[in-house]
């Protein structure tokens, strides 16, 4: 009997022991786990970073195969024009700006526009102003390649020009690969012509060099062409609207006295189309237009280009507007001939009542006839309706 407690104090123990060395077993494997698991996600860390810098390694050898390639090829082609020009998703303008890209100081920008198909012009404006010297080495750098295609290149900093190449100055250099610096130097125009100025250049014949015109004297052959385009294109405006009100006039049942008249108003849709095509035409890009008066009258054509693209910035919204008026005025005709139609060969079948509020069919086959016409006449009206209003509100918030 006295053994009882010494038997429970052992089996206690020996529970106790055995829940400890199973939370030390429990403990240790944890840590092994831990262990484990961090041994794998170090390997893991190891062999990314060794397998980005195997690809880092071999793209930077693709980049330099890359370059050595498009070094040779360039020496074998003969000049980075020639190069450019063999590639076949790159047209001239791309090519030059390419060229001059390459030559240019850092931040400064390049842009080439294209005149007349062949005359190239090159603008380079210069983030800061230019170091002694530099002009002269961008103009070597960039004509020795292109001097043939160039018409014009222009050094602007801060929208002040500080050095100009036409065409003459650019042939005035015989072989530009063998031109000394002297020579480049003496022959770069570095007379800015400035927005203060522009006005005494125009008159004077010289090179005009700023960004807008301004400064230009409002009784100038300029302006005077400017102003006259100016009514032409109001004129056309009012014209373009009465079209439009013409072309709607043309399906009120109330004013039809007749097949004849009916025929009438047939024949003048098709004539108010082909007015609406004809003045589309002169709308849609009445530049070319504009820049031959100003040549005409004597503007200079450095000069004139500002102008117009001034002016082709400002009527942009307009333009856009216009165009859509245009379609829909298109898509008003085929709908209002098909309702004159309708109207014609169902002439006395149907009348007019109540002021022209009104109409009277003595047939269903009649009204559903008109109903299928009127439903897609109706349509078209709105919208032609809605892209005038949307463009008269352009043309009355233009500058």
């Amino acid at each position: 009997m006295h053994l009882a407690p010494w038997i429970a104090l052992a089996a206690l123990t020996w529970l106790l022991a055995a829940a400890g060395l199973n939370a030390w077993q429990s403990t240790r494997a944890a840590a092994v786990t831990r262990r484990h698991a961090e041994a794998i996600a170090a390997d893991r860390v190891t062999q990314a970073r060794e397998r980005a810098d195997r690809e880092l390694g071999a793209l930077e050898e693709i980049r330099r195969q890359a370059s050595r390639h498009q070094t040779e090829f360039v020496q074998a082609a003969g000049g980075e024009l020639a190069a450019a020009l063999c590639d076949p998703g790159v047209d001239l303008a791309q090519a030059l700006r390419l060229i001059a890209e390459s030559c240019v100081p850092p931040r400064a920008a390049v842009q080439v526009r294209v005149e007349r198909f062949t005359e190239f012009e090159v603008t380079v404006h210069l983030a800061t102003a230019p170091a002694p010297g530099e002009l002269v080495r961008v103009s070597r750098c960039l004509l020795t390649e292109t001097s043939g295609l160039v018409h014009s290149l222009r050094f602007l900093e801060g929208g002040r020009l500080v050095g100009h190449w036409d065409r003459r100055r650019i042939e005035s250099i015989p072989d530009w690969p063998a031109a000394t610096e002297d020579q480049i130097s003496a022959a770069l125009d570095t007379d800015a012509v400035t927005p203060t100025n522009t006005a005494q250049a125009a008159r004077s014949g010289e090179r005009p060099g700023p960004e807008d015109t301004a400064s230009v004297p409002e009784d100038s052959p300029l302006h005077m062409v400017l102003r006259a385009f100016d009514e032409d294109q109001n004129r056309r405006i009012r014209e373009i609207n009465g079209l439009a009100q013409e072309l709607i006039g043309l399906a009120a049942l109330g004013t039809m006295s007749g097949v004849p008249e009916i025929e009438s108003r047939l024949g003048r849709t098709r004539d108010l189309a082909a007015s609406i095509a004809s003045e589309r035409t002169a709308w849609v890009d009445p530049f070319p237009e504009l820049m031959r008066q100003l040549l005409d009258a004597g503007v200079d054509s450095v000069l004139a280009r500002v102008a117009v693209r001034e002016l082709r910035q400002k009527s942009q919204a307009s333009r856009m507007a216009a165009g859509k008026v245009f379609t829909a005025l298109n898509d008003l005709v085929p709908p209002l001939e098909r309702f004159l139609s309708v109207a014609r060969d169902h002439w006395g079948h149907w009348a007019v009542e109540d002021g022209g509020m009104i109409v009277r069919f003595d047939s269903p086959e009649t009204q559903q006839a008109f109903n299928t016409v009127q439903s897609r006449l109706e349509r078209a009206t709105l919208a032609e309706q809605s892209a005038v209003d949307s463009w008269n509100r352009a043309n009355a918030a233009a500058p």
